[in-house]
């Protein structure tokens, strides 16, 4: 979006927030938005996307790591059949 979609979407949400907070953010970052230029506001969005790109395949790449390492855990159904059920009684000699 360029800087004038965008301030004008948060505009148009402005009324519609209920939160005190998160209606004072909105409005902050509308005024800040509307100070910067054209070309500052395309880089901040453009760097900002770059970040968000990075963190979002850091937290893929997290994920599968994660994925990765729970499968080479033994489930519940094979440490059960791992486990012996005589507590000990079959052993003995009579």
């Amino acid at each position: 979006q360029s800087k004038a979609e965008t301030c004008a979407s948060l505009s148009a949400i402005l009324p519609q927030i209920k939160d005190d907070n998160t209606k004072q953010i909105v409005s902050t970052t509308l005024k800040k938005l509307n100070s910067l230029s054209e070309e500052t506001c395309a880089e901040l969005t453009a760097t900002t996307k770059r970040r968000k790109l990075t963190e979002h395949d850091h937290s893929i790449k997290a994920r599968l790591a994660k994925a990765k390492e729970q499968t080479k855990q033994p489930t519940v159904a094979e440490e059960k059949k791992h486990k012996t059920h005589s507590k000990g009684k079959g052993d003995m000699a009579l």
